[in-house]
């Protein structure tokens, strides 16, 4: 298990342009490449982990816009023909499921919050509660936490824990924790941001993290997650 510090593109939000689950790491096609044998570090030792350089709708939020487990991937209806068959080329060498869902809101990675067991879907998402359920194989909940109503950009779990916005109440945390089945607790990223997915990557074996972020909320995050 290894984390990283990192940028990308400059930026320390992470998770904004990468994308994670336990079989691969979706980083945009324009990744220098200096960066991509970078990010490859924390996940050197997983077997059959691979990194995939890949765009939606021409666009380098991956992490914006999709949301995945070692189940499936859900990715939004705006994401081309050629980018949704390489996508499932990827995930039938995984066995995953993918899918694209139809939304008023393409933005699924801010609104899916989810490991191998459970997903924490916005109230936006509540017309697709089946699909989600299916291509992630995992038991869904709807619900707004931590006074907002972005789930997946509020929270980064793994197998292992799950790390939340500061503002959660203790009974959002417990509902969070009994889908999710692992502990939840609280932390920021890059020195202060509430928004943790923003500026994190992690799955089961490692993450990487936003270049800002300090020793206290290094800790705090691989301690939750157990990287």
């Amino acid at each position: 298990m290894g984390i990283l510090k990192e940028k990308i593109f400059g930026s320390v939000d992470l998770g904004v342009y990468m994308a994670i689950n336990n079989n691969f790491l979706l980083i945009p096609t324009n990744t220098p490449e200096e960066k991509i044998h970078a990010y490859q570090k924390p996940f050197k030792e997983i077997d059959n982990f691979s990194l995939f350089p890949i765009s939606i709708n021409q666009s380098s939020l991956l992490g914006v816009y999709t949301a995945s487990n070692s189940n499936g991937l859900l990715i939004p209806s705006i994401t081309s023909d050629a980018e949704t068959q390489e996508l499932l080329t990827i995930c039938s060498s995984f066995n995953m499921r993918l899918e694209q869902l139809e939304s008023k809101d393409n933005a699924l990675g801010n609104l899916i919050l989810c490991n191998n067991s459970g997903a924490v879907i916005s109230n936006e998402l509540s017309g697709n509660i089946k699909t989600i359920q299916d291509v992630l194989d995992v038991e869904v909940l709807i619900l707004d936490f931590a006074q907002n109503k972005l789930p997946g950009s509020c929270g980064v779990a793994n197998n292992n824990g799950c790390c939340v916005h500061p503002l959660i109440s203790q009974a959002e945390a417990e509902m969070i924790s009994d889908v999710l089945k692992v502990p939840v607790d609280v932390s920021t990223i890059n020195m202060g941001n509430p928004y943790v997915r923003a500026g994190s990557v992690a799955n089961d074996f490692g993450g990487i993290f936003g270049f800002d972020s300090s020793g206290p909320e290094l800790m705090r995050l691989s301690n939750v997650l157990n990287l």
